[in-house]
């Protein structure tokens, strides 16, 4: 009886003793609804690429959307999100590039950068995603 008390009185003091470390009024995150687009009647890949500002490919390579790359109503997609990346002191652009797994000349391009080497501290890079294509190989 006094082990069940003791062990009572414990979990409630708890409450007590770590009243700093516990997060008040902390807003749930929806990010499934952020990461996802649940498909309606009508839509289409141009649609939902254009809306979301990513690519065709893309949304194809994150889904695993086969040919002939139909969509179906109540599917939900994946929509990616674009990196942005603050240039810190030091930083190249080949730097950021392989750290993204990307290549430095996209990433000039996205950015609309006439010189690679000259970048700024503090600048904001929209780093592309490097994105795979599928090969098929065929059997003979």
């Amino acid at each position: 009886m006094r082990l069940l008390f003791f062990i009572f009185f414990l979990t409630s003091c708890e409450s007590f003793f770590f009243q700093d470390f516990k997060i008040k009024h902390f807003p749930k995150s929806s990010k499934n609804e952020e990461l996802y687009y649940k498909v309606k009647k009508g839509d289409n890949l141009y649609f939902i690429a254009k809306k979301f500002n990513v690519t065709i490919p893309k949304l194809i390579n994150y889904n695993n959307i086969n040919a002939p790359y139909k969509i179906y109503p109540n599917q939900r997609i994946f929509i990616p999100k674009k990196r942005v990346y603050s240039v810190k002191k030091g930083d190249t652009l080949y730097s950021i590039s392989r750290k993204y797994k990307t290549d430095l000349f996209v990433v000039a391009k996205f950015n609309n950068l006439k010189n690679v080497n000259q970048i700024n501290v503090n600048q904001k890079l929209i780093i592309p995603d490097y994105l795979v294509e599928k090969k098929i190989v065929k059997k003979k």
